[in-house]
């Protein structure tokens, strides 16, 4: 049929060609065949053509008979459709829970969440967000269990995974992990960074090194932003410098300035770290007189760990101790501590005494290094 000579719409056009591919295409032929005005037989064919589709997908008519693949889709969508209307409420609990861990009110947010008799998998993976912030170790589970193989994506495995994180059950999160790359869930940045400071924070400064090895061997790398390579250098990084490895946390940050990653505050923060279990003052002294070339302003805590590296060095302590009031900072109970720590190492009893008065209520006079201090001033 010549149909765009008689001015028809290419829909009409697409809609009839469809229509003369089917087994109805000769009866649509002759039905219309002897129409002549162009609109008219385009509307009759769009109406025809659309009314043939609805009764097939809704099985009307006694010769009905779809192919296995057609049938199989439309269950699908209408299986996608029933899941949506199934679950109304699930959005406005997401919202709620969302809101409420954003308050950090965790445990209401977990209360919102159980109200929903048929939650989807984004409010479950909200939920396990607030278990996670909230150490509601045994409710994630609850939830985790109750979320089919399919549900489970790389938020909901990610925020586990932080779970263990912060309860330091290592061998759970690498379980978990190990479930990701199994079912081929997506390995996001985050939860890169998230093993990263997993392993940091366990004590296993070889094993995050080598997950942040992994991670810049991934796609993820080269789309990653500074922020991000900054986030996962000093996770790694934090990791070394609490094992005092100061040549280990010194080789990342070589790495990482050849990679173009500019240094922050934390980042310094964990080079002088490095020095601090061994005391090693000089330096820490040298790093600490880079900040200026770095753009970086000394905090708080950047003060309080050089004062740790120089804490054999009673004199230099106090002057640190001094520098922090001449910023313009207030000294925290960690500074109060380090100096006691710096009088008592001397073997100043009246100083230490002094520094005990004047840290008063700063000082955390139940944890195990003031108990201690306090004892070798008896």
């Amino acid at each position: 049929m010549a149909l765009r000579s008689r001015g028809l719409a290419s829909g009409a056009v697409r809609r009839l060609q469809e229509a003369y591919a089917t087994r109805r295409g000769t009866l649509l032929g002759q039905r219309f065949a002897g129409e002549r005005s162009p609109p008219a037989l385009c509307r009759q064919v769009s109406v025809y053509v659309m009314r043939q589709k609805a009764q097939e997908e809704q099985f009307v008519g006694a010769n009905a008979v779809l192919s296995p693949q057609h049938e199989s889709k439309r269950l699908a969508k209408r299986a996608s459709r029933a899941g949506q209307m199934k679950r109304p409420a699930s959005a406005t609990a997401l919202r709620e829970v969302t809101a409420l861990v954003r308050e950090q009110r965790y445990v209401e947010a977990l209360k919102a969440f159980k109200v929903v008799e048929d939650p989807d998998p984004m409010l479950c993976s909200a939920a396990l967000d607030a278990c996670a912030k909230g150490f509601l170790f045994e409710e994630a589970l609850h939830i985790w269990e109750g979320l089919r193989p399919e549900e489970r994506c790389h938020v909901s495995y990610t925020t586990m995974i932080d779970l263990h994180r912060r309860v330091k059950n290592v061998r759970g999160a690498e379980v978990l992990f190990e479930e990701m790359k199994a079912a081929r869930v997506k390995l996001g940045l985050i939860t890169y960074n998230t093993m990263i400071s997993l392993y940091s924070a366990g004590g296993l400064p070889e094993r995050a090194v080598g997950m942040l090895d992994a991670l810049r061997a991934s796609a993820h790398w080269a789309e990653a932003t500074a922020t991000n390579k900054q986030i996962s250098f000093c996770s790694a990084m934090s990791a070394t410098a609490r094992a005092g490895d100061y040549a280990g946390t010194r080789a990342l940050f070589v790495q990482m300035q050849e990679e173009g990653v500019p240094a922050n505050n934390m980042i310094a923060n964990a080079l002088l770290t490095s020095c601090a279990g061994r005391g090693d003052a000089e330096t820490a002294q040298a790093i600490f007189e880079m900040f200026p070339a770095w753009n970086l302003l000394p905090r708080l805590e950047d003060y309080v760990i050089l004062m740790a590296c120089c804490r054999f060095d009673l004199a230099r302590c106090r002057d640190i101790f001094d520098e922090i009031l001449r910023a313009g900072l207030t000294p925290n109970g960690r500074a109060h501590q380090v100096l006691l720590e710096a009088y008592v190492l001397a073997g100043d009893g009246p100083g230490a005494r002094a520094a005990l008065e004047r840290g008063g209520p700063m000082l955390d006079h139940s944890s195990k290094m003031v108990r201690y201090l306090v004892k070798q001033m008896e």
